[in-house]
């Protein structure tokens, strides 16, 4: 059997935070003066974004809405899932909408997980996500095609 090409070889969303770090840096000062100095440490999070306690068996349902606004604060958070080790669970029953970034950040956490052998499993997927990763050709990737099936005939 052929090794099958990577769909993408980095995280398309690791340098969203030194980005945004180095547009809060301070270029220059004021004359004769140091510069200013500027906080880059994270925003207190928000508790809808905090990891969910999967030692419990508990499922991390998905926004509605995964678009370009949603991806870094859900890439944190997946990111945190990942750190945290263990089995996840993923509930996408809810997902309404999907845009190419949210479809891209599910396909780079799928590879992270198999990279570090963490098993994911979905708990649902709505229509729109299974039509979504069937249209890229991702279903496979994001092993939707049993959680699909499972979900469409209950």
């Amino acid at each position: 059997m052929s090794e099958v090409e990577p769909i993408m070889n980095h995280d398309p969303l690791a340098d969203v935070l030194a980005q945004s770090n180095a547009s809060a840096a301070v270029e220059g000062g004021p004359p004769g003066g140091d510069a200013p100095s500027v906080d880059t440490s994270d925003p207190p999070s928000d508790a809808s974004a905090e990891t969910p306690d999967l030692d419990a068996g508990a499922a991390f349902a998905l926004p509605e809405q995964i678009g370009i606004q949603e991806v870094g604060e859900l890439h944190m958070v997946l990111r945190d899932m990942l750190d945290a080790g263990g089995g996840i669970h993923l509930d996408a029953s809810g997902v309404e909408n999907i845009d190419g970034a949210g479809i891209q950040l599910l396909a780079a956490f799928f590879k992270e997980a198999v990279t570090h052998q963490i098993a994911v499993d979905w708990v649902g997927v709505s229509p729109t996500l299974a039509e979504a990763a069937d249209v890229l050709g991702l279903r496979e990737l994001l092993c939707i095609e049993q959680a699909a099936w499972e979900t469409h005939n209950r």
